[in-house]
């Protein structure tokens, strides 16, 4: 297929030649192209298969069939393959492939110009030929991918689309701004194109005497008072945040003044130094010559020395009051800075990625050591890319930031839930780096499954394998339980952890202990089997058709336990490490087993779960025997070394061999009578 792809673009470039065989083999290959669109192009995967071939595309795209008839052969080619998608999910594939090395341009590279042309050619193809609705979608898709693609990357792709543009720029026949200006693409289209690729338009240049009359300022205060009047923060805050941040600042320096005893800020300490300082600085340096010049080199050190201590302390108490700054700013906007800083952390990484980067941990540093708010970790979680994750996990080893804090971990994970895949995947990353506490989010584990939350399962496969063994029977205990709670036809989560714990041999005894004490607990309340409710929904009684049982997953029933065993069973029984062997024979739950056979409540349950019954008596009968051929072969032994001692004494002489005892036949009383 790629060869015929590659010998149709090229012979179609020479569709005007005299050569004599060219039309014969052009219209050979036209045969060919057809039996492939009917053979890989007509079928259920056709979508994928189109992809491929726009790409490949790009592939036979060399530096010398950088001419206007492979050009036009190509965009000619790509409009039809465009053209021929489904609508729908197919199209909108065959276009990011279309569009997917703009995304990611590098102008340094030797074929830049030669990969960036078949999309503009493409495009002014497709209006030239009367495909306005297809020429004018693909410019919107341009448009919108660079913000809905990846937001965090926003400016990296408005910067490779635009590269693209001015490379090719540098090829008049391209005519690259007059595709783009094209009467025939929609006028909201051609207004949107220039904003979002404004660097790509030159500037319109004022003249001096323009700039001179109207002087304007960098800050657009008519902007920000339309902001703050149509926003929904009540009248009573609608104050700029020019007045409201310097009184607070000023508060909080005031404050600090009075706490520290420091007067630099009202003339009586660094202020005064500064004065006198800069004053005698400026009569002996105002003679215009080189002695000036030296009296000035030398006062630099004095002068330096006598602005280090007030320009010290008060960075030093912006940098330590800046979080209360903040929350206090927004506590005057009547909001809540928990929201108010992921907000402006979002903006901040569409606007500008590299300033995020540098932001983040400067701000993740004044919230250490109470961690994070949900909405501000999720931000990150979804912002952050592989280098940032680094750095942030470089950051929490070396303990400078706090990412979990106390008591929010577990609500935060169960919320964490409803992420994205890839935002569950970088918060378990980040959790796993901080060594959070695994009892904090134990009660996680009752409501995880493998299909539904594939990531915070897998998460917790990792950090149970790398549990250390033996851990306190509290966490032990806790564990257990919230395993246990699982319904056993759910998953084999359950399977799998308990498996994971009972690796270690330190760990058998205190699991067979904690299920062992469970079953117990359960037969003696009474949770036997898993308790159902019936309930109706209009609140009236009950009838026979219209019960609706649920479970009460909070309840631990012996039915959920012995489900588990089953499964630990079935699933695991048979290995070369015999683990589960191991758990199966601890005294202790062969010790439970027998006290349940005996018990009629559980009738029921020997019946549902009698493969497993009979493997723990086939275990407990081999035990008794291992037992009584121990016990036997005990005492042949002691007996065997008492012989041994005897006769050792009697060849040592040191004590006379034993008496034996002679027998004395008593004579009856028949025999007296003869």
């Amino acid at each position: 297929m790629a060869d015929i792809l590659k010998t149709y673009m090229r012979l179609s470039s020479l569709g005007n030649s005299n050569l004599p065989s060219a039309k014969q083999l052009q219209a050979d290959l036209n045969k060919q192209f057809e039996a492939l669109k009917q053979m890989h192009l007509s079928g259920p995967d056709s979508g994928s298969i189109r992809a491929e071939i726009i790409r490949h595309v790009w592939a036979f795209t060399e530096p010398k069939d950088f001419n206007l008839p492979s050009i036009e052969a190509r965009a000619n080619l790509l409009g039809w393959l465009l053209r021929c998608a489904k609508p729908g999910a197919e199209q909108q594939w065959c276009k990011l492939a279309f569009f997917w090395e703009w995304f990611g341009f590098d102008p340094l590279s030797p074929s830049a110009a030669s990969s960036a042309e078949p999309i503009i050619s493409t495009i002014r193809h497709l209006l030239q030929n009367g495909h306005l609705l297809l020429g004018n979608s693909l410019v919107d898709f341009l448009i919108k991918s660079t913000t809905v693609l990846y937001p965090p990357l926003n400016y990296f792709f408005v910067n490779s689309v635009t590269s693209a543009l001015k490379t090719l720029e540098n090829y008049n026949f391209l005519q690259v701004h007059t595709t783009f200006a094209n009467p025939k693409l929609d006028q909201i289209l051609r207004d949107q194109f220039r904003t979002t690729f404004f660097d790509f338009f030159p500037k319109r240049v004022t003249s001096i005497a323009d700039n001179l009359a109207d002087p304007t300022s960098i800050i657009d205060f008519g902007a920000i008072r339309q902001t703050t009047t149509n926003s929904s923060i009540p009248s009573k805050q609608q104050q700029t945040l020019s007045e409201i941040v310097p009184e607070i600042l000023s508060k909080n320096l005031e404050k600090s003044q009075q706490e520290k005893g420091s007067g630099f800020i009202n003339g009586k300490g660094g202020v005064n130094v500064v004065s006198s300082t800069t004053t005698s600085t400026a009569n002996s340096s105002c003679p215009v010559s080189s002695k000036s010049q030296q009296n000035l080199v030398e006062n630099v050190p004095e002068t330096s020395k006598s602005l280090e201590k007030p320009k010290l302390e008060t960075c030093n108490f912006l940098n330590g009051t800046s979080m209360e700054d903040y929350k206090n700013v927004c506590e005057e906007m009547d909001v809540e800075w928990e929201k108010q800083l992921a907000k402006d952390l979002e903006q901040c990484s569409f606007d500008d990625y590299q300033l995020f980067s540098h932001n983040l941990v400067n701000v993740l540093s004044r919230l250490t050591p109470f961690g994070l708010p949900t909405k501000v970790m999720r931000l990150i979680c979804g912002s952050i890319n592989p280098q940032l994750l680094s750095r942030l996990m470089s950051e929490i080893v070396r303990e400078n930031i706090v990412l979990f804090g106390e008591g929010n971990v577990l609500n935060m994970l169960i919320d964490s839930l409803k992420w994205d895949s890839l935002e569950q995947i970088m918060l378990w990353q980040l959790l796993q780096t901080e060594a959070v506490e695994f009892d904090k989010f134990i009660d996680l584990l009752q409501r995880l499954n493998y299909s539904q939350h594939p990531e915070a399962t897998a998460a917790i496969i990792v950090i149970m394998r790398n549990m250390e063994p033996d851990p306190e029977i509290s966490v032990m205990r806790n564990l257990i339980r919230n395993l246990l709670l699982r319904p056993p036809d759910k998953d084999l989560f359950t399977v799998d952890a308990i498996k994971l714990l009972i690796d270690y041999d330190e760990n058998i005894p205190p699991v067979a202990t904690c299920i062992s004490k469970f079953v117990k607990q359960t037969i003696t309340s009474g949770e036997i089997n898993a308790a159902t409710t019936t309930t109706q929904s209009s609140g009236s009684p009950t009838t026979h058709g219209s019960k609706i049982k649920k479970k009460n997953n909070r309840a631990l029933t012996a039915e959920y336990i012995f489900g588990h065993l089953d499964n630990l069973r079935k699933h695991c029984i048979g290995k070369d490490s015999n683990r589960v062997e191991n758990l199966f024979k601890n005294p202790l739950l062969l010790d439970m087993i027998t006290t349940m056979k005996r018990n009629p409540k559980i009738g029921e349950l020997r019946s549902k779960f009698d493969e497993l019954f009979g493997l723990f008596d086939n275990l407990l009968e081999d035990e008794q025997a291992a037992a009584a051929i121990n016990s036997h072969g005990g005492k042949l032994r002691r007996k065997a070394n008492n012989n041994n001692i005897k006769k050792q004494n009697r060849e040592g002489g040191n004590t006379p061999p034993p008496k034996r005892k002679r027998k004395i036949i008593k004579e009856s009383e028949s025999d007296d009578d003869y």
